[in-house]
């Protein structure tokens, strides 16, 4: 199946979701650069949890606001509407 494929069966999935959770967390690999870890663990109409891995994104700096606009430009990049993240 093909990368875009499995996006929009992902985010047509998460977007039917009944209780959503966004984890991030920031790390530095072995190049010493900062990434951004997500992933969004959701809940279905059945009550099975699933977890879908959304990316590692490369962090220019680590403040607030930098993790926050990385957070909402792959969220965004997912069709993942934000305003149901409040």
């Amino acid at each position: 199946m093909a990368l875009g494929m499995m996006r929009q069966i992902m985010s047509a999935n998460i977007q039917n979701a009944l209780v959503i959770t966004i984890m991030a967390d920031e790390t530095a690999d072995i190049s010493n650069k900062e990434q951004l870890f997500i992933c969004i663990r959701w809940v279905d109409d059945c009550f099975v949890i699933h977890e879908d891995f959304i990316g590692m994104h490369p962090l220019e700096r680590t403040n607030a606001d930098q993790v926050v606009a990385t957070l909402k430009n792959a969220l965004l990049r997912i069709n993942f509407n934000i305003q149901r993240a409040v």
